[in-house]
């Protein structure tokens, strides 16, 4: 008699601490204050922290796609200069009219139709060549992905590519054999100017270095690009970068 009872007191202990377990679930534990402004706190520094080197590597992207852009630049101008008895390309090249007309084909800053270099790179879409408009929706056919619209700008238009108009500015270029020192002289350049797709003619026609972190994309006479620091930039029509010789 004594064993059954302890049995059935013990299965009423068990039963009674089964119902205590599952009429009282577990409790989860919460963050408090404190510890959320601290997580809060972690990743601030954490975003403070990576968002520049972020913006670094984005912006060394840009640079990189700019002067491979160039690279191919100077692709074209190796072609051209091949295919036209040794001549560099002219700022502006008339044709057998002699002046502006339908058939005028461009070094820069124009419609894909009237690219020098379209025989030997296809622009994407139909829009412009190394040209920005204000307020403009739609990129240009050709551009350097880190460079936007110069609000400073007087005007409504900012050419962003040019050619060396020591070289080429005047509609005369020179052919490649006068040049002494091919892979110092540049040929085309990203710059600035609402006058003319030109660079080395005065501030109004100058190279722009802001895009790159004060470097700017520079094609070259051999047909190699590369970066050029503001600080490495030599004075406006001098030997070898502006001129083909002394």
């Amino acid at each position: 008699m004594n064993i059954i009872s302890s049995f059935i007191s013990m299965s009423s202990a068990a039963r009674r601490a089964e119902e205590d377990h599952l009429s009282s679930p577990r409790r989860k534990r919460s963050f408090t204050l404190i510890e959320l402004l601290v997580v809060i706190a972690i990743i601030a520094i954490l975003a403070s922290l990576l968002l520049p080197a972020l913006k670094q590597a984005r912006n060394n992207a840009r640079a990189i796609s700019c002067v491979n852009l160039f690279g191919q630049f100077g692709k074209c101008t190796v072609q051209y200069v091949d295919d036209n008895q040794g001549f560099l390309m002219p700022y502006m090249n008339y044709g057998t009219a002699g002046s502006w007309s339908s058939t005028t084909k461009m070094a820069m800053g124009c419609e894909p139709a009237r690219w020098l270099f379209t025989p030997y790179m296809q622009p994407r879409g139909s829009s412009s060549i190394g040209l920005l408009r204000r307020n403009q929706t739609k990129r240009p056919s050709i551009d350097c992905p880190a460079r936007e619209f110069d609000p400073s700008t007087s005007g409504d238009t900012e050419f962003i590519f040019g050619i060396n108009y020591s070289i080429a500015g005047t509609n005369a270029p020179p052919k490649t054999t006068r040049c002494q020192r091919p892979s110092a002289t540049s040929i085309l350049a990203e710059c600035h100017s609402t006058a003319a797709a030109q660079y080395g003619l005065g501030a109004a026609r100058t190279i722009w270095f802001v895009q790159h972190q004060n470097r700017a994309s520079v094609a070259y006479i051999d047909g190699h690009a590369g970066l050029l620091r503001r600080e490495q930039h030599p004075a406006i029509d001098t030997f070898p970068f502006y001129k083909v010789r002394p």
